[in-house]
């Protein structure tokens, strides 16, 4: 004022947040949508965020829109399998709120299996028949020999 000022003492504001940047890692490196993996291989998924304030103290991760696990950074598959493909997403919190990442597919890929033959059930001699052949694969398959 007119009489003259005094300076308070400097006061530290520490200003808390939600987790911020929360994304999926496979081997370091950021998944931006898709990642493809071969069966029976080990596919490793990390969930990470850029910053918290307080850190990070609980994961959880979803699958095809349901929880998958509720604990854990990391989710491990030692021998991923064809039906644990799917859309995955994990969640990062801290006390001060929840932040899920992008939702990325992890895509199994594997050889032809379950392969099948049909075929008319009673053919009449000298008619002719038509056989398919089908399999299961990832990707398709999209051609078949003979023998």
């Amino acid at each position: 004022n007119s009489l003259g000022g005094t300076e308070s003492p400097a006061q530290r504001i520490n200003v808390q947040y939600k987790p911020q940047g929360v994304h999926i890692e496979s081997n370091g490196v950021e998944v931006s949508a898709q990642v493809s993996v071969n069966m029976n291989d080990r596919l490793s998924l990390t969930c990470v965020s850029r910053v918290s304030d307080p850190p990070v103290d609980r994961y959880s991760w979803g699958r095809n829109g349901y929880v998958y696990r509720r604990w854990g950074q990391t989710l491990v598959f030692d021998r991923i399998t064809p039906q644990q493909a799917g859309r995955y997403l994990c969640t990062a919190g801290n006390g001060i709120g929840s932040v899920s990442s992008e939702t990325i597919t992890v895509n199994v890929q594997y050889a032809p299996i379950n392969v099948w033959i049909t075929a008319p059930t009673a053919p009449t001699a000298g008619e002719y028949i038509t056989l398919r052949c089908g399999s299961q694969a990832n990707p398709v398959e999209n051609s078949y020999s003979w023998r």
